[in-house]
């Protein structure tokens, strides 16, 4: 059985809930009895992201605005990514395709479906989430790579001389 191990750090003012995102997360796990497969960490420091990461099978990134380091620190420590569906996001990953084998979407303004999704993944069996972890590293070694980056760098650069 998969566990989630949840980095929380954001407040949304806007969030239309009396409750707090982690409020409403918590009463969710208990009333379907998952609290014991997932940790709160609060705040913490960038020495400990790594751990996180690496411990954690599941990482949920919910913004809109744009990808941030921490979708691609998760995929190369092997973490599997649920993120908000976004078109910035179906670019930064290059396509639609790309984004149902290494990065999961969501539509993070529909709670229920959201949470059938992450329940989805964390009950795969072994295999599977072994794959998915795989397949998201993978995307990230292949696709961020030094000799990647520098090649286009030397194309953008070129281009503007």
């Amino acid at each position: 059985m998969s566990n989630f191990v949840c980095r929380y750090s954001m407040f949304d003012p806007a969030y239309p809930s009396t409750k707090s995102y982690k409020r409403e997360a918590i009463d969710l796990l208990t009333k379907h009895n998952l609290m014991s497969r997932v940790t709160f960490r609060g705040s913490i420091t960038s020495a400990e992201v790594l751990d996180v990461y690496q411990r954690s099978d599941l990482h949920v990134h919910f913004t809109i605005v744009n990808p941030s380091w921490s979708l691609l620190e998760a995929m190369s420590c092997g973490c599997i990514v649920l993120a908000s569906d976004s078109e910035i996001l179906r670019e930064f990953t290059n396509s639609n395709d790309v984004c149902c084998h290494v990065c999961h979407v969501a539509n993070h303004d529909d709670h229920t479906s959201t949470a059938k999704q992450i329940l989805n993944i964390l009950n795969s069996d072994f295999v599977q989430v072994q794959t998915m972890k795989a397949n998201a590293r993978k995307f990230v070694v292949e696709s961020f790579n030094t000799h990647r980056s520098e090649t286009s760098w030397k194309t953008l650069i070129t281009g503007l001389l």
